[in-house]
């Protein structure tokens, strides 16, 4: 029996050291996933599913959406939130960050409304999460569980554009990092690329700054310091940059970071080290 103002909670996570987290809190959890055969005991037995950035990581979302189905009461509410594919051109421009490994399936509001319906439910309302500095732009959606279950006849207009626009802007971004980096070669001097990430490792690729004279490589992550990286057959040590030294004060520093966020806090970092570098961000 509940007691008024007060609800069941029950977590479930592929982690068990995040199920411990839970149950020290006192919520039960168990270990388990979205696959994960649903006991008996909890058919049909909670008014509220909600999935925080997991669907964009399953291999069979249609099946995962079964199982929360089977959860839920009749007119429960499943609660999803996953990027948002409408403003990828908003959020982190860069393709490294988008289109990674670990995201297996990309969601408009049309092709979640089309997942959605197939398995039995109907969408109740939704929004964009579309916060400053945000890693991602997200979209929320709350749908409501049916006894109507039925393909829907949704084409997914909204991603098709939104795809052919970001590439687009992709190509003139990296049109202006060529122009940034011809205006450093033609002085002549030596570049720190700071920042060894996905980002750093594409515009490596993709540009003619793998060919500049690179001094020194750096990264904030403690975990890549003293690990190497050979660009152009030269071996460089990656310094992490909390121990950065004295260097060249004609060397301009390219910083390369997936987050707006990041930036200004490494030119902060910058700063404190009394650096008196140009700074250029790709």
């Amino acid at each position: 029996m509940r007691e008024a103002g007060y609800c069941n909670l029950y977590g479930m996570d592929v982690s068990a050291e995040n199920v411990k987290i839970l149950n020290e809190m006192g919520i039960h959890g168990e270990v388990a996933g979205v696959n994960t055969p649903v006991s008996p005991d909890y058919k049909n037995f909670f008014d509220f599913v909600f999935l925080n950035a997991v669907l964009e990581h399953i291999l069979f979302p249609r099946k995962a959406i079964g199982n929360m189905r089977s959860y839920l009461k009749n007119n429960g509410k499943l609660i999803i939130i996953v990027p948002d594919m409408n403003l990828i051109g908003t959020g982190n421009d860069d393709p490294s960050h988008h289109f990674h490994h670990e995201h297996i399936n990309y969601f408009s509001i049309m092709s979640l409304d089309r997942l959605m319906i197939s398995e039995g439910f109907r969408r109740v309302c939704y929004k964009n999460i579309d916060e400053k500095n945000d890693l991602e732009k997200l979209l929320l959606a709350i749908y409501e569980k049916t006894d109507n279950v039925s393909e829907a006849d949704i084409v997914d207009t909204i991603s098709a554009r939104a795809i052919d626009e970001y590439f687009q802007k992709q190509r003139n971004r990296l049109k202006l990092t060529e122009q940034k980096l011809d205006d450093i070669a033609k002085d002549g001097g030596s570049v720190i690329l700071w920042g060894m990430g996905a980002r750093m490792m594409q515009t490596l690729a993709n540009t003619r700054l793998q060919y500049m004279n690179i001094e020194k490589c750096v990264d904030g992550n403690a975990v890549k310091r003293n690990t190497s990286i050979t660009i152009n057959e030269k071996e460089f040590m990656i310094e992490y940059s909390e121990d950065i030294g004295k260097i060249n004060n004609n060397s301009v520093i390219i910083v390369c970071c997936n987050s707006k966020q990041y930036e200004s806090e490494i030119e902060n970092l910058i700063l404190q080290k009394k650096l008196r570098n140009k700074i250029v961000f790709l």
